[in-house]
């Protein structure tokens, strides 16, 4: 999903934008989140 010229920051910016218009998309990605860290992927700040 690269737009033209974009670079990585705007490119998150970007898909940032597009969750917070869609609340299904961030509970979508929390409960990948959940998995990960379940199976020690992700590292909890």
């Amino acid at each position: 999903m690269k737009q033209l010229g974009a670079s990585e920051e705007e490119t998150d910016d970007y898909i940032w934008l597009c969750m917070f218009k869609k609340p299904h998309v961030i509970a979508q990605v929390r409960k990948k989140a959940r998995i990960f860290r379940s199976e020690g992927w992700v590292t909890d700040d």
